[in-house]
């Protein structure tokens, strides 16, 4: 349950996505990499609207019909905020290439509000939380992660999906792992440009505030 709701861990953003309809290849499986944004371009054309310039997301359409050449998102992203501008508070980002999954942490020095019902009991019937507790030491791995979920405050965390379909072993901190650590760095920096965010730092920041 912990790293789901309200997390940007694979566990709390991918999900799968199943599509039917006329013209869709029916029993066809897919790896490729699609958003909700893709949503609205691909009802605007099967409808036969224009997509306006100024819309994100891409058209699904020729992916589900398998058209020749198809593409789909490059990048997925997600993102968990605290407060609105002005008040600045903790921040999470996630970008995802099909393979390397990676978070970014911003103001590591709020408060990090996990919501009630990932914790609490009494009022939401929520039993894992104790009942990992209580197992902490039949099951070290369950409870680690949640500890982890709970407290940590790592700036970055690094996935390879291919190998870690749940984001278990973070490779941020291996060496070995420098080069697609600082490809998905960029990576994150080319989405917060897209969108204008101003708020998440950027990788020049990142760096010096480690």
């Amino acid at each position: 349950f912990q790293r789901g709701k309200a997390s940007c861990y694979p566990f709390g953003l991918r999900e799968p996505l199943i599509i039917a309809g006329p013209g869709v290849k029916r029993g066809v499986k897919t790896s490729s990499l699609a958003s909700l944004v893709d949503f609205a371009p691909t009802i605007l054309d099967y409808a036969g609207v224009p997509i306006p310039a100024q819309m994100q997301g891409v058209s699904l359409r020729p992916l589900l019909e398998q058209r020749p050449g198809a593409t789909c998102e490059r990048l997925i992203a997600g993102e968990k905020f605290g407060d609105q501008p002005p008040a600045v508070a903790y921040q999470e980002c996630a970008v995802f290439d099909g393979r390397w999954y990676y978070i970014r942490r911003n103001h590591l020095d709020k408060p990090r509000v996990l919501n009630a019902d990932d914790f609490e009991e009494k009022t939401w019937g929520n039993r894992t939380y104790g009942a990992t507790l209580a197992a902490r030491d039949k099951f070290p791995n369950k409870y680690l992660l949640m500890q982890e979920w709970e407290n940590g405050r790592n700036a970055e965390s690094l996935f390879d999906i291919q190998v870690d379909f749940y984001g278990i072993k973070d490779l941020a901190p291996d060496p070995a792992h420098a080069t697609d650590l600082q490809l998905m760095r960029t990576e994150m920096d080319r989405w917060l440009a897209q969108t204008g965010d101003g708020l998440m730092a950027r990788s020049e920041q990142f760096k010096s505030d480690k």
